[in-house]
């Protein structure tokens, strides 16, 4: 079996919320995380600088280590609100976070009308 490390093709450059269930996110080492709002709006930007993990290539002979296809990425979620997020900080250090799981549960924003109809 040839598990070669030579050979990569990137699909896109920019990838979108119509991408997400086709990514894996689990393992992703995150770096650093921001919130960006704009004055007057009440959602903000969540920002994530992480290396992702486009190819897990597994290891020859089997039951080695995985090597894998990484690169620095930036996460942003556009108008981001009813945010939950865990974070163990386990030995009281954030060195080494990384992403276990991301759940998107909507892609638009549905804001209640306000006023006399």
């Amino acid at each position: 079996m040839n598990n070669s490390l030579d050979t990569f093709i990137l699909e896109k450059v920019i990838w979108t919320e119509t991408d997400f269930q086709n990514m894996g996110w689990h393992d992703a080492n995150i770096y650093a995380l921001s919130f960006e709002k704009e004055e007057g709006n009440w959602t903000g930007d969540l920002i994530l600088d992480i290396d992702y993990i486009f190819k897990w290539v597994h290891s020859d002979p089997p039951g080695g280590n995985f090597k894998f296809w990484v690169a620095p990425c930036t996460l942003i979620f556009k108008d981001a609100f009813k945010l939950g997020m865990s974070l163990d900080t386990q030995n009281y250090s954030i060195e080494g976070l990384e992403i276990s799981d991301l759940t998107l549960t909507s892609t638009t924003v549905s804001v209640p009308k306000i006023g006399l109809f």
